[in-house]
């Protein structure tokens, strides 16, 4: 990842997420009617993270729907300001699985398939950063 976003350092911190996933209770996560959340709603979740870093920016993957009728995985790729909570941007990505059975690992497999396809895409519109702590005159 570090190299994805060509930083020296990245700082992995999984508990704001994990934390709400304990409290999910899995018969709540099936349902007949595909999921869809809004703009407003992802800010809403990204607000509720409660992080022990004081700034940055911080990544997450917000998980919408596995689309059972159309075999699809769908997600935010969302960026935000860790001090303010404040979303920066987001990208929206759904994928099909190929091999989906109905499956949680064939669902699995389509979610992997978002989070390359987000890279990729990522990377294809990421130009040369360079912070004003990282500029060196020459």
């Amino acid at each position: 990842m570090k190299k994805w976003l060509r930083k020296d350092t990245i700082v992995f911190n999984f508990h704001p997420t994990v934390s709400l996933n304990e409290k999910l209770n899995s018969k709540d996560l099936v349902g007949v009617i595909k999921n869809e959340i809004s703009e407003d709603t992802l800010q809403i979740l990204v607000s509720r993270y409660n992080i022990k870093e004081k700034d940055g920016i911080g990544l997450v993957s917000i998980v919408e729907c596995f689309d059972n009728a159309n075999k699809t995985t769908s997600a935010f790729y969302v960026f935000f300001d860790i001090s303010t909570k404040k979303i920066i941007t987001q990208d929206y990505i759904s994928l099909r699985d190929g091999n989906s059975y109905n499956r949680v690992l064939d669902w699995g497999g389509a979610l992997l398939g978002t989070v390359k396809k987000f890279k990729n895409e990522y990377n294809d519109k990421l130009e040369p950063i360079v912070f004003a702590s990282e500029y060196k005159e020459k």
